[in-house]
């Protein structure tokens, strides 16, 4: 038998792939690590991109990536610069600082369940990453990347998607186009509802593509919170929205976010 148990092989990598650190102001010296993924003929063109920002990239970096270089092999989505938002650290510090950076409001741990507060144990920091998306992650890329600046994505999921709907009703002009991935919108007594219903008051529009998934066999507070979004939204008319809306049969929490990922590509670049 060939002895390899001891021979050191080299990791797999993804091509056209690079990482950054970029150190914040706005969140507390955070150091973030920005996974960036460049259109295949990018060395070869002159052009400028769609730029598709996107929450939990330590975990969804991969998944996406090749979602999209397996959708634009045949020319089903257009060449984008993918740039992920991503820690450092162990388990515990992610779940620590996507619950700081995702939720827009402070909820004791206390007030929450036993179960989410063992994944919550910071929250009310959506106002300061936004911030930092703004005015730090934005200039970074649009001044050292050839992006297209009137045309951003952000995709979500989970706390991520409580981020994104944030971000749609309180900045809605910073993307183009929004992934509301099983947003946990139970979030505070349904906070975003509310910030939803003060957007609305002053707004008759609201320009932006947004796409909304959820997997029927997730808990009954995610598919209902959603099924109420999906409603109020549908039923204000808002001018310049187009609102898709997806749920996955027989799909659990996490096992959507693959099929999240491939739908939201094809969806929110259909144009």
């Amino acid at each position: 038998m060939k002895e390899t148990l001891n021979k050191q092989y080299p990791p797999v990598q993804i091509p056209g792939t690079e990482v950054r650190p970029l150190t914040s102001k706005a969140v507390e010296g955070m150091e973030y690590q920005i996974y960036i993924a460049l259109p295949e003929d990018y060395d070869s063109s002159s052009e400028t991109y769609p730029v598709l920002y996107f929450l939990d990239a330590w975990a969804q970096f991969g998944i996406l990536k090749q979602a999209y270089w397996l959708l634009s092999f045949f020319d089903e989505v257009p060449p984008l610069l993918l740039v992920g938002i991503a820690f450092e650290g162990d388990a515990q510090d992610f779940i620590c600082y996507r619950a700081r950076d995702y939720t827009p409001t402070k909820v004791p741990p206390e007030k929450l369940s036993p179960e989410m507060a063992r994944f919550t144990p910071v929250s009310g920091g959506a106002p300061n990453f936004l911030r930092f998306l703004e005015e730090e992650l934005f200039p970074m890329i649009e001044t050292e990347y050839r992006a297209d600046k009137s045309d951003r994505a952000i995709f979500g999921v989970s706390y991520g998607g409580l981020f994104a709907t944030y971000a749609l009703f309180n900045r809605p002009e910073l993307f183009q186009r929004y992934l509301l991935g099983s947003p946990s919108l139970w979030w505070d007594e349904e906070v975003m509802f509310r910030q939803e219903e003060d957007y609305a008051k002053e707004h008759k529009s609201l320009p932006a593509k947004v796409l909304l998934t959820v997997g029927s066999e997730e808990d009954k507070v995610m598919t209902s919170t959603w099924e109420k979004l999906r409603d109020r939204m549908n039923s204000r008319d808002y001018n310049g929205l187009e609102l898709a809306s997806k749920i996955f049969e027989g799909e659990t929490h996490m096992a959507v976010v693959p099929a999240t990922h491939s739908r939201a590509l094809r969806v929110l670049y259909s144009d």
